[in-house]
């Protein structure tokens, strides 16, 4: 496995962490306030808008996790656990 491969699987877990980040945050920071301030999530009002965030950050995700998997496919072991990682994130 060459470096470009690895830069690909670094890529592709950073895209996955960014998600994750993304989620979390809007867990714990917005979620539990959005119901009293509506306005928070309304761009037009002032507030943020999500789908800056949630448009190209899991296209981004699923776009490399489908290219490393290709990339990868040679090598089983790591062919095997971006498969664990495309399934679960289509489940």
């Amino acid at each position: 496995m060459g470096t470009p491969t690895l830069v690909l699987i670094a890529l592709t877990a950073l895209a996955a962490c960014v998600a994750l980040g993304g989620a979390v945050y809007e867990a714990l920071v917005v979620d539990p306030y959005w119901p009293k301030r509506p306005g928070i999530i309304q761009s037009q009002n002032g507030g943020i808008s999500r789908a800056r965030f949630w448009l190209p950050a899991p296209v981004l995700f699923e776009v490399l996790l489908v290219v490393t998997v290709v990339v990868t496919w040679g090598d089983s072991g790591i062919r095997a656990a971006l498969l664990v990682a495309l399934l679960s994130h289509a489940a």
